[in-house]
C-alpha cells in the first residue's frame, strides 16, 4: 500500500479543514500577512484537494497561487493594461501585498513576464472569481442581469468541543443554500470571539431587508424552522460594494 493509499484510508473532511487552516496560518506568519479574507480564501482554497494531495504536495505551491490571487484582484482592481511596466507600478500600490507578490516572484525565480501576463489576462475574463480580495478588504462583483442587494450577516454560536472552525463553516454554508434559490453566498470568514464561533457572511439577494432578517432567522437560531440551539443572527447589515 504507497502512502497515497494509506492516507486515502483516513480521510475526513474534519482532518482536511484542521490541516488546510493550519497550513494557512503557517504560510500568513511566515511572510507577516494578516489579511482575514486573503487568510480564509487560502484556507478554503486548500480544503478543495484531497487529504492526500494536501500533506504530499509542497507548501510552495499554495504560496505561489496566493501570490497569484493577490495579483489577479490588483489588475482587476487597477486595470494594469497589458505591459509588464504598468503590471509593477500597479503591484507597487499596495505595500505588504505587493512586496510579498515581488518577493514569491524572486524566491521561487519564477518567470515575470509570464506570471504578469497570466494575472493581467485573468483579471479580464468576466467570469473572473466574484469576490476579490486586497488590503484586508473585500469587494463582491456580481455579473447577474437581477439586481441583487449585498448583505453581510453575523452569526454566532456557543463553541462546540466536537468540530472546529471548517465545520462550523460548512454548516453555515449548508444553511444558508437551504431553499434559498435566489441568495449568493460571496464570502464566508470564521473566527472565535470571546469564546464563541463567529461567523461573517456576505451574500446577495434580491430579497429586501426584513425578508432576508426572516429568511436567516428561520436558518439560525433554537426557535427556527431548523433548531439549531445556542445558535443566534448577531447583526445584518447592508453593504455597498465595489462594482
Amino acid at each position: 500500500m504507497t502512502t497515497k493509499e494509506k492516507i486515502e484510508m483516513i480521510e475526513t473532511a474534519e482532518l482536511r479543514d484542521k490541516l488546510a487552516d493550519a497550513i494557512a496560518e503557517d504560510i500568513f506568519q511566515a511572510n507577516n500577512l494578516e489579511e482575514p479574507f486573503l487568510k480564509t480564501w487560502l484556507a478554503d482554497n486548500i480544503r478543495k484537494q484531497t487529504l492526500a494531495d494536501i500533506i504530499l504536495g509542497e507548501q510552495k505551491l499554495y504560496v505561489i497561487r496566493l501570490a497569484k490571487k493577490i495579483a489577479t484582484d490588483i489588475c482587476f482592481i487597477e486595470r494594469s493594461g497589458d505591459s509588464r511596466y504598468l503590471f509593477e507600478n500597479a503591484i507597487a500600490n499596495y505595500g505588504e501585498l505587493g512586496d510579498f507578490v515581488r518577493k514569491v516572484i524572486a524566491e521561487y525565480d519564477l518567470d515575470l513576464d509570464e506570471f504578469a501576463d497570466e494575472a493581467i489576462e485573468e483579471s479580464k475574463e468576466t467570469d473572473y472569481a466574484d469576490t476579490i480580495i486586497v488590503n484586508d478588504c473585500a469587494y463582491v462583483f456580481d455579473n447577474d442581469t437581477e439586481k441583487k442587494v449585498c448583505y453581510k450577516a453575523t452569526i454566532r454560536t456557543k463553541h462546540r468541543t466536537n468540530y472546529g472552525l471548517g465545520f462550523f463553516r460548512k454548516r453555515v454554508e449548508n444553511r444558508m443554500a437551504y431553499h434559498w434559490k435566489n441568495c449568493k453566498v460571496k464570502l464566508i470568514e470564521t473566527f472565535v470571539e470571546n469564546g464563541r464561533y463567529t461567523a461573517e457572511v456576505t451574500f446577495l439577494t434580491t430579497d429586501g431587508y426584513d425578508t432576508t432578517l426572516s429568511n436567516l432567522n428561520y436558518r439560525f437560531g433554537a426557535t427556527s424552522g431548523r433548531p439549531w440551539k445556542n445558535s443566534v443572527v448577531a447583526h445584518l447589515t447592508t453593504i455597498n460594494p465595489l462594482v
